[in-house]
């Protein structure tokens, strides 16, 4: 069980352009580092049109005309009603005999902490089909509202979780797929363009996985999620494709584009640049396919500290955590995660911050110099468990230019078990 708080330093929009303005430094700071590893992808190597497993030299006028500055940093969006994680395959080619124009997806992975590509993340995609319909949901129509899709089937939207609610009709599995990047931080993924569906712009959904193990089955089992995206894609080439077979046919319902478009805004909000560059296999003939590349900035560091006092006391006796201001720089957005009254973050010295859970509301307590504080929604009396045998721990994870502060009880004789 977890409860979660959040507050904010200082006012809202003061925060809001401080948040803008580091994304901007930090894609800034990243830009030529991107370039050089786009550099190197592209001069190394593409997917072969024709098989994937083969790679081959790329040809200079490809190279020539992409804008290799382009840095982009995945925010957090749905994954949208059609992720079903039991039909996705390991695998490079996921066309599976769909029909349209050929697409080699050549992504690149790069932590935007160091500035270094990510090794051995797995990138998991998944899109529709060139007349607007998903795999593993074929009987849902592509113009239809999905709230009256749901109604269909006795279904309510707002009880409606994604991955989990199974409103799968089928077992086909194409056009989904996913692939580890290899030590210079990239993937390659042969698909086909994809089509639209009601109210949706052209996309493609992607995740990225950090921490995955394959298991007996053959199955995998990730850890932890990094990113949640989609990819887009320039709107006149989405008006070149469209025009052809079998895109064409799809004249049920006008396509949504992406000024119109609710999750292309969140998408390209604060400097985000989640549209694929893409160049034409033959200049003069579309249908021969297209080869897309784009980089997915992800942040991944996480570091932890644990206190060890006793989580039931109180005031000046609270379970506290200090923190090194280097490692924290708490200028952005925190959550906390804590069964409990509240979370208070003190300038505790020079040097460190102390993060305090305190057992009383936050209304009742006093604590100089305080930088952050929560309420918590919860008591731990419910716990059946010595609250003198716990750690609070503090986890920092620095994600999307932010750092992200997460609160956690474990068993003392256990780090790793997180109890709530």
């Amino acid at each position: 069980m977890a409860f979660s708080a959040s507050a904010h330093l200082g006012p809202h929009d003061a925060r809001s352009n401080a948040e803008m303005a580091h994304k901007a430094e930090l894609s800034s700071r990243c830009a030529q580092h991107v370039a050089q590893f786009n550099d190197k992808r592209w001069k190394r190597s593409l997917g072969h049109p024709g098989n994937t497993t083969v790679k081959i030299h790329t040809q200079a006028p490809y190279y020539d005309v992409l804008q290799n500055d382009t840095c982009v940093l995945s925010p957090e969006v749905t994954a949208g009603p059609y992720y079903w994680p039991r039909s996705q395959i390991l695998r490079q080619d996921m066309t599976e005999g769909q029909v349209g124009v050929p697409l080699w997806l050549d992504i690149g992975v790069m932590d935007m902490a160091t500035c270094s590509p990510l090794e051995g993340v797995m990138v998991d995609l998944w899109h529709c089909n060139a007349t607007g319909s998903y795999s593993s949901f074929t009987e849902l129509s592509p113009n239809t509202k999905f709230p009256a899709l749901l109604a269909e089937q006795g279904k309510n939207a707002s009880d409606f979780v994604v991955g989990s609610t199974d409103i799968h009709t089928d077992s086909e599995t194409w056009l989904r797929g996913m692939w580890p990047t290899d030590d210079h931080g990239m993937m390659q993924m042969k698909t086909i363009f994809p089509g639209f569906y009601v109210e949706r712009t052209i996309h493609i959904h992607v995740q990225v996985h950090t921490d995955w193990t394959t298991g007996e089955n053959g199955t995998l089992v990730f850890e932890n999620t990094v990113s949640t995206g989609q990819l887009y894609f320039d709107e006149k080439l989405e008006e070149n494709i469209m025009a052809m077979e079998p895109y064409s046919s799809h004249t049920q319902i006008n396509r949504t584009r992406n000024d119109v478009d609710m999750e292309f805004s969140k998408g390209t909000a604060n400097g985000y640049n989640p549209v694929v560059s893409v160049v034409p296999v033959d200049e003069n003939d579309l249908t021969k396919g297209l080869i897309g590349y784009i980089t997915i900035g992800n942040y991944t560091v996480y570091s932890c500290f644990v206190g060890y006092k006793p989580i039931s006391t109180q005031g000046d006796d609270a379970a506290f955590v200090d923190i090194p201001k280097k490692a924290a720089e708490l200028d952005f957005l925190f959550t906390a995660e804590l069964a409990g009254c509240s979370l208070i973050v003190t300038d505790y010295n020079s040097s460190h911050y102390r993060v305090y859970h305190d057992s009383r509301p936050m209304s009742s307590t006093f604590y100089d110099h305080v930088v952050m504080a929560a309420d918590l929604t919860d008591y731990i009396g419910g716990l059946e468990v010595d609250p003198n045998q716990l750690l609070l721990t503090v986890c920092l994870q620095y994600k999307l230019g932010k750092w992200k502060l997460y609160a956690q009880l474990l068993k003392e004789n256990d780090k790793h078990q997180r109890i709530i």
